[in-house]
């Protein structure tokens, strides 16, 4: 199986695929207010993931992917989905 190197890949890109999702289940549910997040919180440290991808960490970022190295992650996470 070949690894699709780009920013592009379906697994980065799945933040907006949930979002979709939110939007498209929304309608059918009228009691409540439907939340849908995805986040990557990846073990492998951002100059590596950087590196293998050709994109600097505020790009991994603004697409939900966070890094365990970074002391934030959670808080930048929290702080997306609240």
């Amino acid at each position: 199986m070949m690894l699709e190197r780009n920013i592009n890949n379906p697994k980065i890109q799945f933040y907006k695929i949930i979002k979709e999702l939110e939007d498209r289940l929304q309608p059918l549910c009228t009691e409540k207010q439907i939340i849908l997040n995805s986040f990557i919180m990846s073990g492998t440290p951002a100059a590596d993931v950087s590196a293998f991808y050709g994109v600097k960490r505020p790009e991994f970022e603004s697409r939900n992917v966070l890094f365990l190295e970074d002391e934030e992650c959670i808080e930048k996470m929290l702080s997306k989905v609240l």
